[in-house]
């Protein structure tokens, strides 16, 4: 038996000391005076199935299914938005200075505002599924590979 580790007691009385109480309340404690501000969620709208959320000029924007997009500037309150499209959205970012959505059927939107969105050709009729951006390219995933 290592001589640095206390043996468990064989009963639940004895489970407590009163030392073991002290430092649990302080660990509480200073826990709780640290709380994160992700600890705390509150249901804000019962929005379609969104797919993404992106932040960027101000404003949060989220996509989802059959063309749904909302705008926030404070993520309490939103404001549907047109992206003249029925096909689902699956991601959204903000880079460059606009916003870019990718969806179903090859579907790219493109806003500077995030309330304005215009349509973009991918060239391809495969879902899009995922977009990233980095040393001025725009990559896209999809159902095919990479675009």
């Amino acid at each position: 038996m290592n001589p640095n580790l206390t043996p468990m007691p064989t009963s639940n009385r004895n489970l407590f000391r009163p030392a073991t109480r002290l430092s649990f309340l302080a660990l509480f404690l200073a826990s709780s005076a640290l709380a994160d501000p992700l600890d705390q969620w509150t249901r804000r709208h019962p929005f379609p199935n969104w797919a993404a959320v992106a932040f960027g000029s101000n404003q949060f924007v989220t996509v989802g299914e059959s063309g749904a997009v909302r705008s926030s500037p404070d993520g309490v309150t939103w404001t549907a938005r047109n992206a003249a499209t029925a096909n689902s959205l699956a991601d959204v970012l903000y880079a460059n200075g606009k916003f870019v959505a990718v969806g179903a059927s090859g579907t790219i939107r493109v806003s500077a505002n995030g309330a304005d969105w215009a349509a973009a050709s991918s060239g391809v009729a495969s879902s899009l599924a995922g977009i990233a951006y980095g040393g001025g390219t725009y990559v896209v995933v999809g159902s095919s590979g990479r675009y």
